[in-house]
């Protein structure tokens, strides 16, 4: 069990680009996941380092635009807050701030076993973008959550994201995360508790709590008024 906030660590940027590891794979039971919050100020551009592996965007805030090289072209879509990405394995990517305020990125990666999975990763080469308020919406008594992205075929780690909402004093109740997977939780806003196994954190904007496979967890919305969302990743360990 693991919780972070990124108030934790410290903030560099390097020409206009900061990147926070504000989960190390090293801290989770398979030793392939890890999570970056990426900061990119207006008019600024990166070229993030090809991963064999799963990677999963969220844009958090901020406008720009990715680019992908893909069926011996390049192709562009516009990224705003509520965007979702899902990148293919070894893509090469290119992702510009546009706007007056900085692109705020989550990153999510789940890396490949390279002689289990090297050949049919560097196969695949269709980028997935979608947007949060587009996708499916499931209704439950204290919450509601939408459907980023859930199966798709092509990936070999990546199982679910989602982004939920829970209502003021609503709750997730306890349950473990799906078959073989290791989760994520962040809190984009309101403050709660989150109980992983026998441990309880208080969380609020900008926690992370991990929660390894057959792991049981919990979320509470303590507060009376505000909802609490939060983006929700479980990844094959």
């Amino acid at each position: 069990m693991t919780h972070h906030n990124i108030d934790e660590f410290k903030k560099e940027s390097v020409n206009g680009i900061s990147e926070i590891t504000i989960l190390q794979s090293k801290e989770t039971f398979s030793k392939i996941l890890s999570v970056k919050i990426i900061s990119i100020e207006c008019n600024k551009t990166i070229t993030p380092e090809k991963v064999l592996g799963d990677s999963f965007y969220f844009i958090l805030s901020g406008k720009g635009s990715l680019t992908v090289e893909q069926l011996k072209g390049n192709w562009t879509w516009p990224l705003n807050c509520e965007s979702a990405v899902w990148i293919p394995p070894m893509s090469n990517i290119t992702i510009k701030s546009l706007g007056d305020m900085p692109l705020r990125i989550m990153q999510f990666c789940s890396k490949y076993n390279e002689n289990k999975d090297s050949y049919e990763a560097k196969s695949q080469l269709i980028v997935n973008v979608v947007n949060r308020l587009q996708r499916p919406i499931e209704l439950f008594n204290n919450w509601h959550m939408y459907n980023l992205f859930s199966a798709i075929p092509e990936a070999k780690k990546l199982y679910f994201s989602s982004y939920d909402i829970i209502y003021p004093k609503g709750y997730l109740s306890r349950h473990v995360p799906n078959l073989d997977c290791e989760e994520v939780q962040y809190v984009v806003s309101g403050n709660g508790k989150m109980s992983v196994g026998d441990i309880t954190y208080d969380v609020k904007p900008g926690s992370l709590v991990y929660a390894p496979p057959n792991t049981f967890h919990d979320i509470v919305n303590t507060s009376k008024d505000e909802p609490m969302e939060l983006v929700i990743y479980e990844a094959h360990s």
